[in-house]
């Protein structure tokens, strides 16, 4: 009786839902892109983060699906250097160092190093200049689709 009021059921739903994972379409293949782009054969998708780490911290999964897609050319925009404790330039390197895991070039790369954009807590940023900055790297890059933090960060 506990074989098949339980036990059965269990197994069916895991299987169900193992299929489900396994079979169901890459989420990173759907349609990510603004209907106006879909049609370009080579999309560009730009990663913006404020600090060095941020782009394996809270975007590996995207980084690394989109980095199998032939279609998809990728750069990463870094607002700061991360030299909130002084190390700043070994955080460079190291974000340098990460991008190859995904892919990316050195020229893919863009680490900001602007005081009005200081890596402190205590600090706000001028979300002008952020939106400046983003906008003209977009641009410049004829990007396609960008992926951020909200406005809480």
């Amino acid at each position: 009786m506990l074989v098949l009021h339980i036990v059965i059921p269990l197994l069916l739903a895991s299987a169900l839902l193992y299929l489900f994972v396994l079979w169901r379409p890459n989420t990173v293949e759907r349609d990510i892109f603004p209907e106006a782009k879909r049609g370009k054969k080579q999309k560009h998708v730009l990663f913006v983060t404020a600090h060095p780490d941020d782009e394996c911290m809270f975007f590996s999964p995207t980084l690394a699906a989109l980095s199998r897609r032939p279609d998809v050319t990728i750069s990463l925009l870094c607002l700061s250097k991360g030299d909130y404790d002084g190390q700043g330039d070994v955080r460079k390197r190291e974000l340098l160092k990460a991008s190859v895991h995904f892919g990316l070039t050195p020229d893919s790369v863009i680490i900001v190093d602007d005081p009005h954009l200081p890596d402190n807590p205590k600090k706000a940023w001028n979300i002008a200049l952020v939106a400046k900055t983003v906008e003209a790297v977009a641009a410049a890059g004829d990007v396609d689709a960008i992926f951020t933090f909200d406005h809480i960060g």
